[in-house]
């Protein structure tokens, strides 16, 4: 019997079909997404949870939101997580718009790119300067796994910007530039670390 380039485990699909470009996806099953879809519609349509259901849910659902990306999931299992705590059998009205929303999601994902290639990295390195009233600026590099340097910027931070960041109350805004030089190099480097540990 010859191997399969998709291969089912525990409600989830990984797929292998561009492993030789060092990728692999990984999803949740349509029998687990069908599955969760009509539970979450039983929910709704009777406005009611158990403690005992809503944790098998709860487990269900954390399982499965490993494929998903964001905040807005996590948010979602505030709401069930309050729920089954408080032992609430009504759902209440907020509870059922995060329910709506987390049967959208699993739909609007798409499946997680999973990076097999783990020889090719690069190390990025960034810095900031903040001196009020003087020079400010933005540093970044990248190397590649031999120590070779890719790339690199040094910017002045100009006083116009650093007061449209900084707050009236605010003595420093050293945080907000280092956070700034993670967004450049995150940019200016992408070439770079595209696809790469």
């Amino acid at each position: 019997m010859p191997y399969a380039q998709c291969c089912k485990v525990l409600g989830v699909e990984v797929d292998l079909c561009r492993s030789l470009s060092g990728i692999m996806t990984v999803k949740n099953t349509e029998s687990r997404k069908t599955e969760l879809l009509a539970f979450i519609a039983g929910v709704l349509s009777s406005r009611a949870l158990s403690r005992v259901e809503g944790e098998r849910l709860r487990g269900r659902l954390q399982f499965a939101s490993n494929q998903l990306f964001g905040r807005r999931f996590r948010n979602c299992m505030k709401e069930l997580n309050a729920h089954v705590s408080r032992g609430f059998r009504k759902i209440t009205d907020e509870f059922a718009t995060a329910l709506e929303l987390m049967s959208e999601l699993p739909e609007s994902n798409l499946p997680r790119p999973v990076g097999v290639n783990f020889t090719d990295w690069v190390h990025v390195y960034v810095d900031a300067s903040f001196e009020p009233g003087k020079y400010s600026g933005l540093r970044g590099l990248v190397l590649d796994s031999s120590g070779q340097c890719l790339g690199s910027f040094s910017e002045e931070v100009s006083p116009e910007l650093v007061s449209k960041i900084k707050r009236e109350d605010q003595q420093t805004v050293i945080f907000e530039l280092e956070g700034l030089a993670i967004a450049v190099a995150l940019e200016v480097f992408k070439e770079h670390i595209k696809g790469k540990r």
